[in-house]
């Protein structure tokens, strides 16, 4: 195998294989050019990531890129500047941790997610951990679904205080209150169904893999027959669901689905001190704007070290951090010192609530440096109450593929388009506010509006 990696390494990296197929979507071999130089993406199972492998992505990124490392809403990890005479030296340093995928051609369909306290979690209902392995070890391994997008995704939530119920997903499940069964949905999330986008049916949680693999299956050789079916949208954009659905049906995997609430809560217990279902605590932080360098994730690991913990570090979909397998002291030690390093651990520190891309001059296609402006926008808020925020440098909308209550699309440098999420809009961010806006004014917008929110909830 380490051959054909190594083979896969060089045509990958030199753009020569894998044709049209790749867009731009970074992967852990294609690295797609920024203004800032190459990008390669670190696809971590389950999110999770041990110490030492961490200090080798902190190595990797010093030694090969410009020394910019990012988290991303897959709770993958992504190094910035690569350049063209490093990229196998990269990926060489990387694979001797124990970093890449299980085959050469497995590399971009390990978009499996699961809840960052997946099997820790003391609000969990079930599991997902063994299911989400079986799923990444067979599409890494099986040739069928390598020609599936970099982008499709599977998200399996088990009813933790962290899973994640607004990442549109290729597939999704969610476990129902009998413990025994799946709602399962297509091109959609759970909290969609609030919205009257309903799952598809049930499926046993015994059966849950079998079905995934049916499904993907069915959209492979539909992608095969006709390629613009390149994600699991398009088979309801091109109004070919319904055929698509009863091809599933007829596996008797499948059950009807009854009208049950699903949890649609916003993500909470990932920033701060939590109990785990062992009797130890995990610790959640954020770093400023999601960007991190080298010395950053180096004291991050000898933090780690020096307490002796073990258990790998989980990266979660919202770009930040945990620690588990703390006793309550050390949670409590490792916070002060997170926050001296500063880190977000307070879940009511602004920063907390801000989201936003790569943004100008990194990004090609970025109108504005949209980390300046999440900066300067916190400041402008300061200790008001408001509900989450999204920067984005363009419409392509890279951090997030679902509306936040407020959105901020830039137009020009420092100029903003405002988006609010409201019911029976469904476009990409909501309902549009206001246009060609400063952000002192949006700020003033978002915090009206918070306090509308508050007067008619009450």
């Amino acid at each position: 195998m380490s051959q054909t990696i190594n083979n896969h390494i060089v045509n990958d990296v030199r753009g020569v294989s894998f044709e049209d197929r790749r867009y731009a979507c970074p992967g852990f071999f294609r690295m797609p050019l920024a203004n800032d130089g190459r990008i390669c993406r670190i696809k971590l199972p389950l999110g999770k990531i041990s110490a030492q492998q961490l200090k080798m992505v902190a190595q990797s990124g010093k030694l090969y890129g410009n020394d910019v490392i990012e988290f991303t809403t897959r709770g993958n990890v992504q190094i910035r500047g690569i350049g063209d005479d490093t990229q196998l030296l990269l990926v060489s340093a990387l694979q001797k941790a124990g970093l890449g995928p299980l085959s050469a051609g497995g590399d971009d369909i390990r978009n499996v997610m699961v809840s960052p306290t997946a099997g820790i979690d003391s609000e969990a209902l079930v599991d997902t951990a063994p299911l989400a392995h079986q799923l990444l070890d067979t599409i890494q391994t099986n040739g069928t679904y390598h020609c599936l997008s970099p982008k499709f995704s599977i998200l399996i939530n088990g009813g933790e205080a962290t899973e994640n119920n607004y990442h549109v997903s290729d597939i999704w499940l969610s476990i129902t209150p009998d413990l025994q069964h799946y709602s399962v949905g297509l091109a959609s999330c759970p909290a969609q169904i609030d919205d009257g986008v309903l799952p598809i049916g049930l499926v046993h949680k015994d059966q849950a893999a079998s079905l995934i693999f049916a499904i993907m299956d069915c959209f492979a050789k539909s992608l095969l027959e006709d390629k613009k079916f390149q994600r699991m949208r398009d088979i309801f954009k091109f109004e070919q669901s319904e055929e698509f659905i009863r091809s599933i049906e007829a596996t008797s995997l499948l059950k009807p689905w009854p009208e049950l609430a699903l949890r649609t809560q916003v993500h909470s217990k990932c920033i701060g001190i939590f109990s785990q279902n062992n009797g130890l605590y995990y610790i959640g932080a954020k770093p400023k704007l999601t960007t991190l360098n080298s010395d950053s994730l180096f004291d991050l690991v000898a933090l780690v070290e020096r307490r002796k913990l073990r258990s790998p570090i989980r990266l979660s979909s919202y770009q930040s951090i945990i620690i588990p397998d703390c006793s309550i002291a050390e949670a409590r030690q490792i916070r002060s010192e997170l926050a001296a390093a500063g880190w977000i651990v307070d879940e009511s520190d602004p920063r907390a609530r801000l989201m936003s891309c790569a943004g100008k001059p990194k990004c090609r296609s970025g109108l504005s440096d949209v980390k300046r402006d999440a900066t300067e926008l916190a400041k402008l808020l300061g200790p008001t109450p408001f509900q989450s925020i999204h920067l984005t440098g363009c419409e392509k909308s890279c951090a997030s593929n679902m509306p936040y209550p407020n959105t901020l699309l830039a137009v020009a440098d420092g100029l903003y388009n405002f988006y609010q999420m409201a019911e029976c809009v469904s476009s990409k961010f909501g309902q549009l506010i206001a246009e060609n806006i400063e952000l002192g004014e949006a700020a003033n917008l978002i915090s009206r509006h918070f306090n509308k929110k508050l007067e008619s909830d009450d």
